[in-house]
């Protein structure tokens, strides 16, 4: 945890090659749930370049307590996925996890998505 923690320091101070590793790591986990979510390859690199823009450029106005970097970034491709496929992040949660029942009738939260590190 401490290693993120420098992490989101380094993006903080906007550290381009800080940028590079974060696009690095995740991007394949990401490019995957994306590819999931439409089959359009055009499309899904689109949603992923703009996903870490968005996060680039929001980096001041995120609140990483309560998550981690990898679960505020899928939230953000989801965000993306959800504008740019005309569809609510909640239907698209349940294209991924069609198995996932539904609890007090909301979805499942999108950090069962992270993988364990």
């Amino acid at each position: 945890m401490q290693a993120e923690t420098e992490m989101l320091n380094l993006l903080k101070s906007k550290d381009p090659i800080a940028f590079d590793y974060l696009y690095n790591k995740y991007s394949p986990s990401l490019y995957g749930m994306i590819l999931k979510l439409t089959p359009d390859i055009t499309v899904a690199t689109d949603i992923l370049k703009r996903s870490f823009v968005k996060c680039w450029n929001n980096l001041d106005k995120y609140d990483f307590s309560n998550g981690r970097l990898f679960t505020c970034l899928m939230n953000i491709a989801l965000q993306e996925c959800a504008k740019e496929l005309g569809q609510s992040k909640q239907i698209l949660l349940q294209k991924l996890l069609p198995s996932a029942k539904q609890v007090n009738k909301k979805p499942v939260a999108a950090s069962v998505l992270v993988p364990a590190y």
